[in-house]
């Protein structure tokens, strides 16, 4: 109905699926940029970057592997996880 405002919590019932991809995918964003950071000061062979240059090829293949991996397990995981709980509760 036009005039009638929709709820969040309706909504995560209707599709709680979606709330689980949301969450991985947040929390991959969060473990990429943490693994960026960490290749960033951990640069023994200036492979990342020197003091004239940065490489940007290995960074965003360190990033998309690691967003990847991570958002997929995790959404996997969320998602068996609520499963689970729908089927018990």
């Amino acid at each position: 109905m036009p005039g009638r405002p929709i709820s969040v919590i309706s909504q995560v019932r209707a599709h709680p699926y979606r709330l689980c991809w949301l969450l991985a995918g947040i929390l991959a964003l969060m473990v990429s940029l943490l693994m960026l950071y960490a290749a960033w000061q951990h640069n023994p062979q200036q492979e990342f970057h020197s003091p004239d240059h940065i490489n940007w090829r290995y960074f965003s293949v360190l990033f998309g592997a690691w967003y990847l991996v991570i958002s997929i397990t995790l959404g996997l995981l969320f998602s068996a996880l609520t499963l689970l709980l729908r089927r018990l509760l």
